[in-house]
């Protein structure tokens, strides 16, 4: 089961870094200096908690 998070954990980062315009190095500077508006976004993070484990996740969702 922990392997299927992590891997879905990793693919949904590599997904939000491709939207965000960090998918490749070159770009990643020139993006964050145009979209990264701190208005823009917010995070919203729900906690859970299961046999034993505390688990965090977060979203980065348009404010708005």
């Amino acid at each position: 089961m922990d392997r299927i998070r992590y891997r879905a954990a990793r693919i949904l980062m590599i997904f939000f870094l491709t939207a965000a315009g960090c998918g490749s190095g070159e770009a990643a500077e020139p993006a964050a200096a145009q979209a990264m508006d701190p208005e823009a976004f917010e995070i919203v993070s729900r906690d859970f908690s299961h046999s034993g484990y505390a688990d965090s996740i977060a979203f980065l969702l348009p404010s708005g």
